[in-house]
């Protein structure tokens, strides 16, 4: 009786470790990295780099309102004098712009003396704030060929002629008005003496 009494201790003994709960672990979770998809970015062009003008630039984009050419003959000599008025917001940058506008005004005229042999003789620029204008003045030498002044230098490059431009004709001066690349010109060349004329030169009558 003893031995089965035991027997059967043993036996729900072990029936009750079976039915004991075990103790589990918590699932493990493996997270998940997501890739992000690659974007395609559309290439931009850049803004053009703002690209102030230079000095020079700036002048060469000014227009004179009106020039006045005079010229006075005296021996060999031709003293000459081109004066150019400007609007008010165009001369004063030319007044800031002094030293260039000078170089580029002188450096220009001498550049079209030399191509007909002629030279510029103490060239300088003044300025009239009163007139808001510019004047270049200087004496020209060699435009005389023997007992007459050649003009060549003045009239081909504004594509002019003493006869077929019609110039005026008085006692001692040749007069002209007109425009010339947009601009009101006035010519005078005046003589010490009565004159005759040819289409570019003009000599003592």
């Amino acid at each position: 009786m003893k031995i089965w009494a035991l027997i059967t201790i043993l036996i729900i003994f072990s029936l009750c470790i079976s039915e004991s709960p075990q103790e589990t672990l918590p699932p493990t979770t493996t997270p998940t990295v997501t890739t992000p998809a690659p974007t395609t970015s559309t290439p931009t062009t850049p803004p053009a780099p703002i690209t102030e003008q230079s000095g020079k630039e700036k002048i060469a984009a000014m227009s004179e309102l009106r020039k006045v050419i005079k010229i006075k003959a005296e021996g060999e000599v031709l003293y000459y004098q081109r004066e150019s008025f400007w609007n008010n917001e165009e001369f004063s940058k030319l007044l800031e712009l002094k030293e260039e506008f000078e170089s580029k005004e002188i450096d220009s005229f001498k550049s079209t003396l030399e191509r007909y042999n002629r030279d510029a003789v103490n060239p300088k620029i003044e300025f009239d704030r009163s007139k808001k204008s510019t004047v270049l003045i200087c004496d020209i030498k060699d435009a005389k060929e023997g007992s007459w002044f050649d003009f060549d230098w003045l009239l081909r490059p504004y594509g002019l002629d003493f006869l077929d431009s019609n110039f005026k004709r008085k006692e001692k001066e040749l007069y002209w008005e007109g425009e010339i690349d947009g601009v009101e010109t006035t010519i005078s060349i005046k003589f010490p003496y009565p004159i005759s004329n040819c289409h570019e030169h003009v000599w003592p009558r």
